[in-house]
């Protein structure tokens, strides 16, 4: 990353990064969810007017897979309610590409200050329009 590079303790697990360039903090954030030393890493872009006592690390972003999902339902808005029944949707991939006809991503953001939800969501046969939660 360059000689650029500084990692600056500013309070209690609470680490400043200073990346080299825009382009770098932005695969970062982008690019995660990190860990080190078997440990999740939660990272948020510093604002102005941010310090140690206001800030907040209960959101993390994730790459979630939707298996299964028969193909009159492979839609950009059913990768939006999807992302939006597990946490707040960001992205998903613009397009399904030859290696994803098995399953599709979507990034969603979740509270990490609770525990994860186990279960999933499939097709009502039934209801032909739309998704439903197991």
């Amino acid at each position: 990353m360059g000689s650029e590079f500084k990692a600056l303790e500013v309070g209690y697990d609470i680490i400043k990064f200073k990346f080299p360039t825009e382009f770098q903090m932005r695969w970062v954030l982008e690019n995660g969810p990190w860990s080190f030393e078997n440990n999740f890493l939660l990272l948020r872009k510093w604002e102005r007017g941010c310090n140690n006592r206001n800030m907040s690390f209960t959101m993390a972003t994730f790459w979630i897979q939707i298996w299964g999902l028969p193909f009159e339902f492979v839609s950009k808005q059913t990768r939006v309610d999807i992302g939006n029944s597990v946490g707040s949707f960001v992205v998903s991939d613009k397009k399904v590409s030859s290696k994803q006809t098995k399953y599709l991503r979507v990034r969603v953001d979740i509270l990490v200050d609770k525990p994860l939800c186990w279960g999933g969501f499939c097709i009502e046969p039934r209801r032909r329009e739309g998704v439903g939660r197991l």
